[in-house]
């Protein structure tokens, strides 16, 4: 359904009704790129952490190569710094530019409709439309990047857990020295 066709649900509201539910949606928008830019934030501090952790693990791989006896710990901190760097990469997946429907209008839109004479209902009804259209594609968006975001957490949260099983498995089952 386009937004004119859900304008019409609007078309025959109140001009009270029409002007809070214009006031509201933005408001709407403007909460739902506040959420966006909270995630940006989160992602980039799992970023920062993700990386700081992988180059340490490779820091640690990189002191025991060469050194016999110490296979354990080199297959431990790969399998650290490897997972570590893999939710490095999906923070960065998940700060990708995404598509973003921003608050306001651009005056420019409404020369026609001014040219038009269009009653000021009508154009108000159209604005609610087409918010609700920007608000359904911001939670789109939204829940494309929180997915990212819990994806990256899961990936940065195994690492120690990659680790430790690979320090097991070494350790128990053998590891060719």
């Amino acid at each position: 359904m386009s937004a004119g066709e859900r304008m019409e649900d609007y078309a025959g509201a109140e001009p009270e009704l029409l002007r809070l539910l214009a006031s509201e949606s933005d408001k709407r928008v403007a909460a739902q790129l506040q959420v966006m830019l909270a995630n940006d934030l989160r992602a980039n501090g799992i970023l920062a952490a993700a990386a700081t952790l992988a180059a340490a693990g490779y820091a640690v791989a990189g002191t025991q190569l060469g050194h016999d006896g110490n296979s354990h710990l080199l297959a431990a901190a790969i399998a650290f710094a490897v997972l570590a760097s893999i939710s490095a990469i999906s923070a960065i997946w998940t700060l990708w530019p995404a598509p973003v429907e921003v608050q306001g209008w651009s005056p420019r839109l409404f020369v026609g409709d001014i040219a038009d004479k269009k009653p000021f209902e009508r154009v108000t009804a159209e604005i609610v439309a087409f918010n609700q259209e920007k608000i359904a594609s911001n939670d789109a968006c939204n829940k494309l990047l929180a997915r990212r975001a819990k994806v990256t957490m899961v990936l940065l949260c195994a690492s120690p857990i990659a680790g430790g099983l690979a320090l097991w498995i070494t350790t128990f089952f053998g590891c060719p020295h």
